[in-house]
């Protein structure tokens, strides 16, 4: 009789996520449960537990999948009562199949240590990631750049996607919020930085979670409190605004001519120095007594004259 074996490839495709096309844009996430059916090994004595655990790794028997916790409750309500255990076997580990079991296990069997019992490993929504997830909802079309940039200032995620993914955006949005628990908001960037505004800031829609852009960052041993859709920052640049103040003397004199909320200004300041800011918005001016730490600053803020237009 020929034996069905399960190769890597199949193995691979056993733990992926069902595939769920949503026509409407909704993110069902009940129709991501799935139910695999494998084999385990009943430990007949908790005490040997590390024991059989090891032999079964290997002799490569044990489930070895990410996010799979390898050690189980028995599935038998009875045995699980008493406190009994199982480890999860590796799907060609077949248990109404003593030939596709190793000479460890069979010895382990023999013993009456292990005992070989059907399982069923349910996975749900939860147990995936954000790749898997959308390799799982999006169209084959669509799967050549999944978006998985984004700038995270607070617990703002800013995505800039592409045209080709804005069908998508909101159950890009949400998977994303769902699989980064510190993100509140998820916003998409509607025109680039400085076309709307001089002031650097730019037109956002808000895709999933609340609309509350007021972000609260540490950097540079200084917490800073602002309003995301009124001020310029830019999360990428905290390696510079490292590297520049810590180029810093006390008692030199630094002039920030575009200032912003202050990532230069405030850590110099806490090091001594004299700041001078500049900034033609008032609105990161206005933040500049919530972005300092318990330690004050030795900083200046200066904006320069308000010049009238007709």
């Amino acid at each position: 009789m020929e034996k069905s074996m399960v190769t890597s490839n199949d193995q691979m495709s056993l733990f992926r996520p069902p595939i769920v096309r949503s026509a409407a844009g909704v993110l069902d996430r009940s129709l991501f449960s799935k139910t695999i059916p494998i084999s385990a090994a009943r430990l007949l004595n908790n005490k040997i537990i590390s024991k059989c655990r090891s032999q079964l790794t290997k002799s490569k028997e044990m489930l070895q999948e990410d996010r799979v916790a390898p050690i189980r409750s028995d599935p038998d309500p009875e045995f699980a009562a008493k406190g009994g255990k199982c480890l999860l076997l590796n799907p060609r580990v077949k248990h109404d199949d003593p030939t596709t079991w190793s000479p460890i296990l069979q010895e382990a069997v023999k013993a009456q240590d292990l005992g070989v019992i059907p399982y069923d490993l349910t996975l749900d929504y939860d147990h995936w990631n954000y790749i898997d997830i959308m390799k799982s909802i999006l169209p084959e079309d669509a799967q050549g750049e999944i978006p998985v940039g984004f700038a995270i200032v607070g617990h703002v995620a800013h995505l800039n996607l592409h045209d080709e993914y804005l069908p998508y955006k909101h159950l890009v949005a949400s998977v994303l919020m769902d699989k980064n628990p510190t993100i509140r908001t998820v916003i998409n960037k509607i025109d680039d930085v400085g076309t709307v505004s001089e002031y650097r800031t730019f037109s956002y829609e808000v895709l999933a979670g609340e609309d509350n852009m007021n972000v609260e960052i540490r950097e540079g041993d200084c917490t800073f409190r602002f309003d995301y859709s009124k001020v310029y920052w830019n999360s990428r640049l905290q390696t510079e605004h490292k590297r520049l103040v810590d180029l810093f003397e006390p008692g030199d004199v630094v002039c920030d001519v575009m200032a912003g909320v202050g990532p230069f200004a405030l850590p110099a300041g806490k090091k001594g120095l004299l700041g001078i800011r500049l900034k033609i918005s008032s609105a990161p001016l206005t933040r500049t007594a919530t972005s300092l730490s318990l330690k004050p600053p030795m900083t200046s803020s200066t904006s320069p004259p308000q010049t009238k237009t007709s």
